[in-house]
């Protein structure tokens, strides 16, 4: 039995495509499925972190490219999954067009999308994951017989955040001072410096961790701002143990992509930046729940100080940021790549 993924990662388009495609494969190896992945060969970052997860990687040796995927590469998918006995083919690529999924689908193979925005034609689909709070309001267009898991309560998220949550227990108090950063897995050291530039304005001693993308540049800047900070401050990268950043953290200032679900379950309270377009919902949707603030970029750019302001006021106010938590993990309880894997096991009888 076995499945094949077809995403990517790289400093430009971040990893959340492939640290989510990973934690589905971790649930399906548990129920005996051999999962194997066909990539570019865009970063040694993500295609070191998925081997190091004990997955088979296929790469395709062929510059990026924005558009839509190349017929090289749907061959190569196509010709992993016959060589495999795949009983099915995993998407989770923005770029793979309603005629690529076609061409998957019209050789045989049965097919599951992991998508957010719904900007295509997904006729071809036998299975469509969204694991974003506003899913089931978004118009996909798909066959009558399609499969939709909407909604975080399929959020991929690995193992170790769901035993994490049942043996942690948060505590939330005015000397709280541990701020974690983390802005995603493509060149965030820009935001990054903005962001600890506006944190100076913050009376009160933090503790901060400035998480780094492992495809991403360490600028001096930010090592410089860091070094010369009236707070503790570490850059750390390659970051292997992402729950327990989490579970350190008093209030995470974080992008609005797949590291949201991670933060809901384990109970962090947030301040959230849509970094693209695709965040957006994400952003809007989390503080409409009461799960954390949403911040916008252009008023980073324009006031930073209002930054530093809003996290003083959180850190000040113990019982909002319980609220917060609380909101959050009723969300997400860190078992949905186990329910999308239960889902796909069916696949294989």
């Amino acid at each position: 039995m076995s499945f094949v993924i077809r995403c990517d990662g790289s400093a430009k388009i971040g990893l959340g495509h492939v640290v989510r495609s990973c934690s589905l494969a971790d649930a399906l190896r548990v129920k005996n499925i051999k999962v194997i992945f066909v990539m570019k060969k865009l970063s040694e970052s993500a295609t070191r972190f998925i081997e190091a997860a004990g997955f088979p990687v296929i790469l395709l040796d062929e510059a990026a490219s924005t558009e839509t995927l190349s017929k090289s590469d749907m061959q190569l998918t196509l010709e992993t999954a016959t060589r495999n006995k795949a009983q099915g083919i995993i998407v989770d690529h923005y770029d793979a067009s309603a005629q690529n999924l076609n061409t998957l689908k019209n050789n045989g193979f049965r097919l599951a999308i992991i998508d957010d925005v719904a900007d295509r034609n997904l006729s071809a689909a036998d299975l469509i994951l969204n694991q974003n709070l506003r899913a089931p309001s978004l118009n996909y267009v798909t066959a009558a017989h399609c499969t939709k898991l909407l909604g975080p309560r399929y959020a991929l998220l690995r193992p170790d955040f769901s035993h994490r949550r049942e043996q942690f227990k948060r505590t939330f108090s005015k000397h709280d001072h541990r701020t974690l950063i983390t802005l995603g897995g493509g060149e965030t050291a820009p935001l990054c410096l903005q962001v600890l530039q506006s944190l100076e304005t913050v009376l009160q001693q933090l503790h901060i961790r400035c998480i780094i993308g492992g495809t991403a540049e360490i600028s001096p800047e930010l090592l410089s701002q860091a070094q010369a900070s009236r707070h503790q401050v570490q850059v750390l990268q390659n970051i292997t143990d992402m729950a327990e950043q989490m579970m350190w953290a008093d209030l995470s200032i974080n992008a609005g992509g797949s590291t949201c679900w991670e933060l809901c379950c384990l109970g962090v309270p947030m301040i959230v930046f849509s970094t693209s377009h695709d965040q957006d919902s994400n952003a809007h949707a989390l503080a409409a729940e009461g799960c954390g603030l949403r911040f916008e970029l252009e008023t980073l750019h324009q006031q930073p100080d209002c930054l530093g302001e809003r996290v003083a006021d959180l850190l000040g106010t113990p019982e909002q940021r319980q609220l917060f938590s609380q909101h959050a993990q009723t969300l997400v309880d860190g078992r949905g790549a186990w329910r999308v894997a239960d889902v796909l096991k069916d696949w294989t009888n």
